[in-house]
């Protein structure tokens, strides 16, 4: 149907396309006011900042004497705001005539700058008051400080320069709020003119040929506008890695650490706990068959003196006190008294003067007379880990991210990468006379011997009752034995007299508490972030 005369031909009216196109246009206008509101609070900070850095500069009495974070901060403060100041100053004009998206080259500086200053503010919170403190000068902790500069004539009072402290933080607080402000509208407003240019280009109503010259060329230009986008977002994603290697070791120990303890910690939040259950023992019924069937007593007696029990001892393994002792409960006192340990009497006169060492099934000592060997090959990954990963406390471990790698001479240096050692050996390990495992081998020969074994995965040496179960049945009490030897790992130590047999440091020999513990391979220096070893 033809329309009527004297009318014209609309295009059709698509609510996407007002809704684009008004926000295209408004969007700006935040960023612009943005820019110019920055400039007030950079001007008084600057002010502060500036008249600070020249007294610290002027006195000698207030750069040498004190604590050196206010030396430090105060020039960051005053560095950093003169740039902040002139560069927000000389791009106000540009970035308020130009279009978008060509306004989104300013976001990267806008993005390095506020982080720098944002750094200023964090090391002015070490020594700047807050609001309750200046209302009570006597609990600031650079109470010194101020009155010294107050007695030099820049301040009036104590409590005057405590508020420029504290307005010199707020300041530098408000402007990277305010530059991340501008930031989002600015990403906003180039985001939008994108979306408002595609529509216009991909119209259906006019032909391409009708478009005006910078819609035809709009395609063109879009490819180095995403070009640089993607430049944009690679430059932001490597830029804060790239601070980060530059800062000095000891921050970088530090982030490390809160980075690797935050993971441990949730780990051990989330982390799936079983515990195990066992039934109720009728202790009443057993004391009473054990009063009504007491025929040990004279056995009892007999072993009860000392010097008969050293002489039975020194004539039988250890295997055989214990398999005695199972006879009854008061032959099991009388042996294995509570109030002593078992491994200082008993082990002392049982099984053959020499090699003594412990069964790695179960607790009982073994010497080369009573001991069995026995190939278990299937648990090498869990051998491997127990003897190269050392434990480390939190502050071992971030002295060991702190030493040279090179030389003992170079520099400090941080090295973020975990260790690759899959399966390391004896010969390339550090440390390795001076440390000793469960088995608590007596002697350089059983050391040796054990050492081997461990190392290799094998032979295993157990005791006569042990020696009775079947490959399988080793295999699974090996490799649980092992997953819960490297979870409690054991250091034993001379100077560990009483301790011998708890969860200690490698490095400063303390106890480790309940917490996240460090694990560092001995080959590499690295840290070993296997899952085999827990927290």
């Amino acid at each position: 149907m033809l329309p009527a005369a004297g009318t014209m031909l609309l295009p059709k009216f698509k609510i996407q396309h007002f809704v684009a196109g008004v926000i295209a246009d408004f969007t700006p206008i935040p960023a612009m006011l943005l820019r110019f509101a920055i400039l007030i609070p950079l001007g008084l900070y600057q002010s502060i900042a500036k008249s600070h850095w020249k007294a610290i500069g002027k006195y000698p009495e207030l750069r040498d004497a004190y604590s050196l974070q206010v030396l430090s901060g105060e020039r960051m403060a005053f560095k950093w705001s003169q740039i902040n100041f002139y560069y927000h100053l000389a791009v106000l004009i540009p970035s308020t005539f130009l279009l978008p998206p060509v306004t989104i080259i300013f976001t990267i500086p806008d993005v390095v700058l506020a982080t720098y200053l944002g750094l200023t503010g964090t090391s002015q919170k070490s020594y700047a008051p807050s609001n309750m403190d200046c209302e009570d000068p006597a609990s600031l902790s650079n109470l010194v400080f101020l009155q010294a500069a107050a007695s030099l004539g820049l301040l009036t009072n104590v409590e005057r320069a405590c508020k420029e402290f504290e307005q010199q933080r707020n300041f530098a607080l408000v402007i990277c709020a305010l530059v991340a402000s501008m930031v989002f509208f600015n990403i906003g407003n180039c985001f939008f003119a994108c979306i408002r240019l595609g529509k216009e280009v991909n119209s259906s109503g006019i032909s391409h040929a009708q478009l005006p010259i910078w819609s035809q060329l709009l395609p063109t230009l879009m490819l180095p506008i995403r070009d640089f986008g993607l430049l944009c977002f690679w430059i932001l994603f490597y830029i804060p890695c790239l601070a980060f290697r530059r800062l000095p070791a000891s921050i970088q120990s530090r982030a490390l650490f809160a980075m690797r303890y935050s993971v441990k910690y949730m780990h051990a939040k989330f982390q799936r706990r079983t515990y195990a259950q066992g039934a109720r023992v009728n202790h009443s019924a057993c004391n009473t068959a054990l009063q009504e069937e007491n025929t040990d007593a004279p056995l009892a007696e007999f072993l009860s003196v000392s010097d008969v029990l050293v002489m039975i001892t020194t004539h039988l393994h250890h295997v055989d006190i214990t398999n005695l002792s199972l006879v009854s409960r008061r032959i099991h006192r009388t042996l294995l008294p509570a109030q002593h340990a078992p491994n200082s009497f008993l082990r002392t006169y049982s099984c053959n003067p020499g090699f003594k060492a412990h069964c790695y099934i179960c607790p009982n000592q073994i010497c080369t007379a009573c001991l069995f060997r026995r190939e278990l090959k299937a648990a090498q990954i869990f051998y491997d880990h127990l003897f190269h990963c050392l434990p480390h406390c939190s502050t071992c471990y971030l002295r060991t991210l702190r030493e040279p790698r090179v030389g003992a001479h170079a520099p400090a240096q941080i090295d973020t990468r975990r260790c690759s050692c899959r399966y390391p050996t004896a010969s390339t390990t550090r440390h390795v006379q001076s440390r000793q495992f469960f088995h608590g081998v007596v002697g350089i020969d059983a050391h040796s011997t054990l050492e081997e074994a461990r190392t290799r995965g094998g032979p295993l040496l157990i005791c006569r009752t042990c020696n009775q179960l079947s490959d399988a049945e080793l295999a699974a009490i090996g490799t649980a034995r092992l997953k819960g030897e490297m979870r409690t790992r054991v250091s034993t130590t001379s100077d560990l007299k009483g301790v011998a047999y708890l969860r200690c440091c490698f490095e400063c020999r303390k106890v480790l508490e309940k917490g996240a513990r460090w694990w560092v391979c001995d080959s590499c220096n690295k840290e070993c972030r296997s899952g085999l070893h827990g927290l």
